[in-house]
């Protein structure tokens, strides 16, 4: 279920449904497939989300108990750093959202509707500005705050759409101009590695700092940041952690002591990410490259930014929200998950 969560662009779900596979909308228009006795009994996303998430929490809990050996000490034991660490640094997995309930485009080819553009305006996604479901879990608020202020115009978000020369492809319309249903459709950090560095700190693997450190490294590439992934090479083949060992922990004293002997250079991700893990507080570090860098978004989209100023940034985002649809649609492994060319509008 590449759209895991909520609003579900492509699903029969709460906030639209889809009248064809159902028995609310014209008898012509209803799609064959709903007499087959499957769809009898036909429940909506919320329901499968929920499914998909506990099978995905079971596989976690099997996946911890093959990687981490809880030793007749207290102690923990991870044979395999790296494989165990990965998430926390590369994208392994990835899921689709858009903008909330409501956050229509008004620019979807296959609604029937006129191409009028929203009706309100488009909060961009927390997740397409930074991890923000990791760092919200781990106390930083500020990083679940950003659509607050990240809010497109209807007009504005039309324009997008429309000089961006977007389009999917259909069976039954071939190539057409437009957007998704749902506003600003972007792969974001999938819940398998979130549920996983979740994880790894609720079993005392890795520290809440460690972990926020890790998030917080290249911070605006939420995902397929290829410094980020970098990092890994500093992590150690095995290490042992006591449960409870306060930050700096054994294994932050490790990365810190391989990263110094790399010596990279000042200003570079992996010396920010060392910098950070020696701080006596990496969260507050943290928090407060979040905090400046929402200011720095509210400054650009808020309704006092000269207009100049407020065009230049929603066209950056917009080019960025396209530059990311592409990585994902060419990526050797996440590319094979799109089934049609319908999912991704691109020009």
């Amino acid at each position: 279920m590449k759209e895991l969560l909520f609003p579900w662009n492509n699903w029969h779900g709460q906030p639209a449904q889809i009248a064809y596979l159902s028995e609310t909308g014209p008898s012509d228009q209803r799609w064959p497939v709903r007499t087959d006795g499957h769809f009898q009994d036909l429940t909506q996303a919320q329901f499968f989300e929920g499914s998909v998430q506990i099978a995905i929490n079971l596989a976690i809990q099997r996946r911890f108990e093959q990687q981490v050996v809880k030793e007749g000490d207290g102690k923990l034991a991870v044979a395999n750093g790296r494989l165990t660490l990965r998430p926390l640094f590369e994208t392994t997995e990835i899921n689709l959202i858009s903008a909330g309930a409501g956050q229509f485009s008004g620019m979807h080819p296959l609604t029937g509707t006129p191409m009028n553009g929203p009706s309100a305006p488009i909060q961009i996604p927390n997740s397409f500005f930074l991890q923000s479901e990791v760092l919200g879990a781990f106390g930083i608020d500020e990083a679940k705050a950003f659509k607050s202020v990240a809010r497109i115009k209807p007009a504005d978000y039309k324009a997008l759409i429309e000089n961006s020369g977007v389009k999917i492809t259909t069976r039954a319309l071939g190539t057409v101009a437009g957007d998704t249903n749902f506003a600003w459709f972007t792969p974001e950090q999938a819940f398998v590695d979130t549920a996983w560095i979740a994880k790894l700190v609720n079993e005392n693997v890795v520290t809440k700092a460690f972990a926020v450190a890790a998030a917080g490294a290249d911070l605006e590439m939420p995902i397929l940041s290829a410094e980020r992934a970098k990092l890994l090479q500093f992590m150690p083949a095995s290490f042992t952690v006591t449960a409870g060992e306060a930050h700096p922990d054994a294994l932050t004293r490790a990365v810190i002591a391989a990263i110094d002997a790399a010596a990279p250079p000042a200003g570079s991700v992996a010396a920010q990410f060392r910098d950070t893990l020696k701080a006596p507080d990496p969260v507050e570090v943290v928090r407060d490259r979040v905090k400046a860098y929402k200011e720095r978004i509210a400054g650009l989209l808020g309704d006092a930014a000269p207009a100049a100023a407020r065009t230049a940034e929603q066209q950056r985002l917009y080019n960025l929200l396209l530059d990311r649809r592409r990585a994902f649609a060419s990526h050797p492994l996440f590319g094979n998950l799109i089934e049609s060319g319908a999912l991704l509008p691109l020009p």
